[in-house]
């Protein structure tokens, strides 16, 4: 059985260890596929427990890199205490104060093995 977040979750999955450094990387077109401009605006990625998307657990800016790449960088301090799956949410702000939510996708969370 597919539920509907399967069926939105157009970005890739994502699988890292709990209490780690993590980078997403984010490259943006408009829908005839050319590099979209988005200098200009702002973004900020959100990270929601799968399926409860009003209990966001995590909250960061993301960091352009180029007029159409925008990076997440995740510190080893973020995540420490996250194990499970999630949804990850990029909400882009154009200058007109326009927001898009291109789209999102599962973040899977595992914990970390303790230290004897």
């Amino acid at each position: 059985m597919t539920t509907v977040y399967e069926q939105i979750n157009n970005m890739e999955r994502v699988v890292f260890v709990a209490g780690t450094k993590y980078k997403f990387e984010f490259f943006l077109y408009d829908e005839n596929s050319v590099a979209l401009d988005a200098s200009a605006a702002t973004l900020v990625w959100r990270l929601a427990i799968y399926g409860q998307p009003q209990n966001t657990v995590l909250e960061k800016n993301g960091t352009f890199i180029a007029a159409n790449e925008m990076n997440v960088n995740l510190a080893a301090s973020d995540t420490p205490s996250l194990s499970g799956n999630y949804i990850q949410q990029a909400e882009i702000v154009d200058g007109n104060g326009n927001e898009f939510v291109p789209g999102q996708g599962i973040v899977t969370i595992v914990p970390k093995i303790a230290d004897i």
